[in-house]
């Protein structure tokens, strides 16, 4: 629960490290849906800032944050399965 972030933050920290991103969303999928980001060090002050209360998603991992990351190869021109024909003229439909 978002108020319980300091004590998840606290616990978090020595396996992530504190400059490890978080974010907290707010309200996800409402009209009035708000986020903050920070890092482990920081997260708590900021949704302490913002008000949040309850209805908050807690994200945490270097993932937030994709710096670093190679684009998904799913999706590449030169990914080959047996559904794209045009990479894979001869594969056979699998049972």
């Amino acid at each position: 629960s978002v108020d319980k972030l300091p004590e998840i933050a606290e616990e978090l920290t020595p396996h992530y490290g504190a400059d490890c991103p978080a974010a907290v969303l707010h309200r996800v999928s409402w009209p009035d849906q708000d986020g903050v980001a920070g890092t482990l060090a920081d997260i708590a002050g900021k949704v302490k800032a913002k008000g949040f209360t309850r209805t908050a998603l807690i994200l945490v991992g270097r993932v937030i944050q994709p710096e670093g990351f190679p684009a998904s190869y799913l999706y590449s021109a030169e990914h080959a399965e047996w559904y794209r024909r045009e990479i894979m003229p001869d594969a056979s439909i699998p049972e």
